[in-house]
């Protein structure tokens, strides 16, 4: 019973009558083929193919998000930072000083704010037990 529903569904799958072994072999790469045929651009496969072309394509969209061909290392991140952020003058720590002051209330952070900030809104400013 098992069987037969398999060779059914298989034979279904394969557009076919009645399943023969290598059917589904077969209408795998064929699909397979076409997927990557329409994929690449390409009529037919060669090794390296999908990897050249996910390369193109990675290679176009730095190009189109960073409006430039000179790529330097740090460009993607640094123009995300510009963009999250609303800063063109945008500098490494900028977003950590600028959470900290929000968290703290502080300008400038001290060794132990974090700490103190969170003991204070747990526990409030309680006088100390002699």
């Amino acid at each position: 019973e098992i069987d037969k529903r398999v060779k059914v569904a298989a034979a279904d799958f394969c557009g076919k009558e009645t399943y023969e072994p290598g059917d589904l072999t077969r209408t795998i790469a064929d699909r397979t083929e076409i997927v990557v045929a329409e994929f690449t651009g390409r009529d037919t496969y060669s090794f390296g193919d999908i990897t050249r072309e996910l390369e193109r394509r990675r290679a176009d969209w730095v190009k189109n998000y960073l409006q430039t061909e000179n790529y330097q290392f740090g460009d993607i991140t640094a123009k995300f930072v510009r963009d999250f952020t609303g800063k063109e003058d945008y500098q490494f720590g900028d977003i950590t000083k600028a959470a900290l002051k929000s968290f703290t209330g502080k300008d400038e952070y001290e060794f132990g704010d974090i700490t103190k900030t969170i003991g204070q809104a747990l526990f409030g400013n309680k006088p100390r037990k002699s």
